[in-house]
Protein backbone atom coordinates (compact mmCIF):
# COMPACT_ATOMS: atom_id res chain seq x y z
CA UNK A 1 0.00 0.00 0.00
CA UNK A 2 1.08 3.34 -0.85
CA UNK A 3 1.89 6.32 1.56
CA UNK A 4 -1.00 9.08 1.89
CA UNK A 5 0.38 12.84 1.61
CA UNK A 6 -0.71 15.22 3.30
CA UNK A 7 -0.48 18.66 2.26
CA UNK A 8 -0.66 21.66 4.40
CA UNK A 9 -2.62 24.78 3.20
CA UNK A 10 -2.00 28.19 4.97
CA UNK A 11 -4.94 30.66 5.03
CA UNK A 12 -3.91 32.57 2.21
CA UNK A 13 -2.97 29.15 -0.11
CA UNK A 14 -6.60 28.07 0.65
CA UNK A 15 -8.22 31.44 -0.16
CA UNK A 16 -6.62 31.77 -3.52
CA UNK A 17 -7.73 28.17 -4.31
CA UNK A 18 -11.39 28.70 -3.60
CA UNK A 19 -11.25 32.45 -5.54
CA UNK A 20 -9.77 30.31 -8.72
CA UNK A 21 -12.41 27.85 -8.41
CA UNK A 22 -15.32 30.58 -7.83
CA UNK A 23 -13.76 32.52 -10.98
CA UNK A 24 -14.22 29.02 -13.05
CA UNK A 25 -17.61 28.30 -11.91
CA UNK A 26 -18.59 31.87 -13.00
CA UNK A 27 -17.31 31.73 -16.33
CA UNK A 28 -19.19 28.08 -16.66
CA UNK A 29 -22.78 29.00 -15.83
CA UNK A 30 -23.92 32.84 -17.01
CA UNK A 31 -26.48 34.73 -15.49
CA UNK A 32 -29.64 35.02 -16.54
CA UNK A 33 -29.51 39.16 -17.40
CA UNK A 34 -26.17 38.27 -19.19
CA UNK A 35 -27.37 38.26 -23.06
CA UNK A 36 -25.76 35.44 -25.03
CA UNK A 37 -25.04 35.96 -28.54
CA UNK A 38 -26.57 32.89 -30.96
CA UNK A 39 -24.71 31.71 -33.61
CA UNK A 40 -26.33 30.61 -36.69
CA UNK A 41 -27.13 32.38 -40.16
CA UNK A 42 -29.33 35.56 -38.21
CA UNK A 43 -26.93 36.22 -35.64
CA UNK A 44 -27.63 38.84 -33.02
CA UNK A 45 -28.42 38.50 -28.99
CA UNK A 46 -30.76 36.82 -27.11
CA UNK A 47 -32.83 39.91 -26.71
CA UNK A 48 -33.50 39.93 -30.28
CA UNK A 49 -34.39 36.17 -30.63
CA UNK A 50 -36.80 37.16 -27.98
CA UNK A 51 -38.04 39.81 -29.78
CA UNK A 52 -38.87 38.32 -32.77
CA UNK A 53 -40.13 35.18 -30.90
CA UNK A 54 -42.56 37.97 -29.55
CA UNK A 55 -43.51 39.27 -33.07
CA UNK A 56 -44.11 36.01 -34.43
CA UNK A 57 -46.28 34.92 -31.19
CA UNK A 58 -48.04 38.17 -32.26
CA UNK A 59 -48.40 37.66 -35.61
CA UNK A 60 -50.12 33.91 -35.18
CA UNK A 61 -52.57 35.79 -32.67
CA UNK A 62 -53.15 37.97 -35.48
CA UNK A 63 -53.96 35.72 -38.15
CA UNK A 64 -56.11 33.71 -35.37
CA UNK A 65 -58.08 35.95 -34.62
CA UNK A 66 -58.59 36.41 -38.21
CA UNK A 67 -59.60 33.09 -38.92
CA UNK A 68 -61.95 33.22 -36.00
CA UNK A 69 -63.60 36.46 -37.48
CA UNK A 70 -64.12 35.16 -40.87
CA UNK A 71 -65.78 31.60 -39.55
CA UNK A 72 -67.90 33.86 -37.50
CA UNK A 73 -68.97 35.97 -40.70
CA UNK A 74 -69.29 32.95 -42.12
CA UNK A 75 -71.54 31.56 -39.72
CA UNK A 76 -73.76 34.86 -39.19
CA UNK A 77 -74.38 34.90 -43.12
CA UNK A 78 -75.51 31.06 -43.30
CA UNK A 79 -77.90 31.77 -40.24
CA UNK A 80 -79.07 35.15 -42.29
CA UNK A 81 -79.36 32.90 -45.50
CA UNK A 82 -81.31 29.80 -43.13
CA UNK A 83 -83.67 32.57 -41.50
CA UNK A 84 -84.36 33.83 -44.95
CA UNK A 85 -85.15 31.27 -46.66
CA UNK A 86 -87.09 29.57 -44.10
CA UNK A 87 -89.54 32.57 -44.13
CA UNK A 88 -90.46 31.89 -47.98
CA UNK A 89 -93.36 29.58 -47.75
CA UNK A 90 -96.25 28.66 -49.27
CA UNK A 91 -98.44 26.91 -51.93
CA UNK A 92 -96.03 27.84 -54.63
CA UNK A 93 -93.27 26.83 -53.12
CA UNK A 94 -95.33 23.45 -52.57
CA UNK A 95 -95.83 23.38 -56.03
CA UNK A 96 -91.90 23.89 -56.78
CA UNK A 97 -91.24 20.98 -54.31
CA UNK A 98 -93.73 19.13 -56.19
CA UNK A 99 -91.90 19.29 -59.45
CA UNK A 100 -88.52 18.80 -57.87
CA UNK A 101 -89.78 15.25 -56.69
CA UNK A 102 -91.55 13.87 -59.43
CA UNK A 103 -87.91 14.56 -61.25
CA UNK A 104 -86.38 12.34 -58.76
CA UNK A 105 -84.84 14.62 -56.12
CA UNK A 106 -85.00 13.62 -52.57
CA UNK A 107 -86.27 16.75 -50.19
CA UNK A 108 -86.20 14.93 -47.34
CA UNK A 109 -89.16 13.40 -44.84
CA UNK A 110 -90.93 16.92 -43.70
CA UNK A 111 -94.60 17.31 -44.85
CA UNK A 112 -98.03 15.52 -44.11
CA UNK A 113 -96.69 12.36 -46.99
CA UNK A 114 -93.46 12.72 -45.61
CA UNK A 115 -91.75 13.19 -48.98
CA UNK A 116 -90.29 16.57 -47.94
CA UNK A 117 -93.23 18.45 -49.81
CA UNK A 118 -93.92 20.90 -46.96
CA UNK A 119 -94.37 24.34 -48.60
CA UNK A 120 -91.30 25.42 -46.48
CA UNK A 121 -88.37 26.67 -48.36
CA UNK A 122 -85.46 25.08 -46.66
CA UNK A 123 -81.74 24.34 -47.87
CA UNK A 124 -83.03 21.12 -49.13
CA UNK A 125 -85.40 22.36 -51.28
CA UNK A 126 -82.48 25.35 -52.33
CA UNK A 127 -80.20 22.96 -53.08
CA UNK A 128 -82.91 20.76 -55.01
CA UNK A 129 -83.87 23.89 -56.92
CA UNK A 130 -79.80 24.87 -57.57
CA UNK A 131 -79.27 21.47 -58.87
CA UNK A 132 -82.23 21.27 -61.13
CA UNK A 133 -81.00 24.55 -62.88
CA UNK A 134 -77.73 23.30 -63.55
CA UNK A 135 -75.74 24.91 -60.71
CA UNK A 136 -72.66 23.04 -59.98
CA UNK A 137 -73.01 24.70 -55.84
CA UNK A 138 -75.26 23.91 -53.41
CA UNK A 139 -75.80 24.99 -49.99
CA UNK A 140 -74.70 22.67 -47.07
Amino acid sequence: MGMKKLYFLNEEESKRILNLHKNATKKQYLSEQQEIPLTGSEGGTNVDFLKKQEAAKAEAAKAEAAKAAEAKAAADKAAAAAKATAAIKGPLITKIQQLLKDKGFKLGTSGPNKDGVDGVMGNITLNGIISALGGGTTLN
